[in-house]
């Protein structure tokens, strides 16, 4: 009976359109939850439909292709409004970034010691600062991943020299080490390429929410949490470690 009426031409894309409709209703009613995607379940509800009435998905497509057609000219409009908000679309990009590059303090800074670089002593011309060539992936957790070796995941590396690569899986001493690895060379440079950064008034070249107001020292009062709310950048940023397997919080 539904296959003989979904054959009807206007069917399909009423029922496209009625699913479609409700899902965006469940969204609103979720308050616009990430896992409430009107897309998501209106593609999930039709493919179950399809599966327990046994209807083909060609005969389904093919009174719903209208929305398909108009699909193509949807995505072309879709350049319009992006080209005409280009500024805010960049503006909004850097915000979810956090940067770091290789940099040495080139001017003392306060009573620090002024720093250099392997290229500028005349040490290596190739390489001024980090040679390691790791990846890790949920490195606190029991099923996590370490991929490292002489390759540096470029093009060329990775086609056309003769690299190795090791990927160790599950062994948690081993991404512990890398792990804290990579964080000791984050946080070094990190801050660097920040007073880099604001030397040359562009801060936001690190990461947007640096501050040319800002001081570099700490901060001894409890105010530095404001930037810590929920929702920002740097809330996330902390959630990444804090929701990682096994992760400890104090």
């Amino acid at each position: 009976m539904f296959g003989h009426l979904i054959s009807q031409p206007l069917l399909p894309l009423a029922l496209t359109l009625g699913v479609f409709a409700a899902a965006t209703f469940a969204n609103r009613c979720c308050k616009g939850h990430p896992f409430a995607n009107p897309v998501l379940m209106s593609v999930s509800a039709l493919i179950l439909l399809l599966c327990i009435t046994q209807t083909p998905y060609e005969q389904y497509f093919a009174g719903a292709q209208f929305i398909h057609f108009l699909l193509g000219p949807a995505t072309v409009a879709l350049a319009l409004p992006l080209y005409r908000h280009l500024h805010r679309v960049r503006a909004c990009a850097l915000p979810i970034l956090y940067q770091a590059w290789g940099s040495y303090l080139q001017d003392p800074l306060y009573q620090w010691t002024r720093e250099t670089s392997a290229r500028a002593l005349g040490l290596n011309q190739h390489v001024s600062y980090v040679h390691s060539k790791f990846m890790l992936k949920d490195p606190l957790a029991p099923d996590s991943v370490v991929i490292t070796g002489s390759a540096n995941f470029s093009e060329a590396s990775t086609n056309a020299n003769d690299e190795n690569m090791v990927l160790i899986r599950g062994d948690e001493r081993a991404a512990c080490i890398y792990f804290t690895e990579f964080n000791r060379l984050f946080n070094h440079y990190y801050f660097r390429s920040v007073q880099e950064s604001m030397l040359r008034n562009e801060p936001q070249e690190a990461n947007a929410a640096a501050d040319a107001r800002a001081s570099l020292f700490l901060d001894p009062e409890d105010g530095w949490l404001g930037k810590y709310k929920p929702g920002s950048l740097r809330y996330k940023r902390m959630e990444i470690f804090t929701r990682m397997a096994n992760a400890k919080t104090l």
